[in-house]
């Protein structure tokens, strides 16, 4: 699974972007790769549904979590066993921070290179319908 941060600065409608890439083969919070029907589980090995911010096709998993989590990182770098958990939210305040955190499950990998080609767009919208942030190709 690839994870890939980004961290919105809100004060007075600007947002300024960090990106960091990382790479790991841990499995994040309730997101579990099945070789059954329904791509996503709990924690429990529950099947649940996609939703808006959590879509499979073709047996590629993708999903995206906003988190006021300051300590993501910390969560996120710990040992594989450790299954992270991240609270999430929709809202922020003006001068508050979100970190909206990537996932990616069961990637494919080109056997001649042995990368893979993944990247996102963002877009984050202010309430009154203006980019606050919009980028394009960014590697995943």
């Amino acid at each position: 699974m690839y994870a890939a941060d980004r961290v919105y600065q809100s004060d007075k409608g600007c947002a300024t972007d960090m990106l960091r890439r990382w790479l790991t083969g841990l499995v994040a919070a309730s997101l579990s790769l099945s070789a059954s029907a329904q791509f996503w589980h709990d924690r429990s090995g529950k099947p649940i549904p996609e939703t808006e911010a959590m879509k499979s096709r073709d047996g590629l998993g993708a999903a995206l979590l906003i988190t006021p989590d300051k300590d993501w990182q910390a969560k996120w770098n710990t040992a594989p066993e450790t299954t992270p958990h991240f609270d999430q939210t929709r809202e922020v305040r003006p001068g508050g921070a979100l970190f909206i955190l990537t996932f990616v499950s069961n990637v494919k990998v080109d056997p001649a290179s042995g990368m893979t080609d993944i990247t996102c767009d963002f877009a984050v919208v202010r309430p009154d319908g203006t980019d606050s942030v919009r980028q394009q190709d960014l590697p995943a």
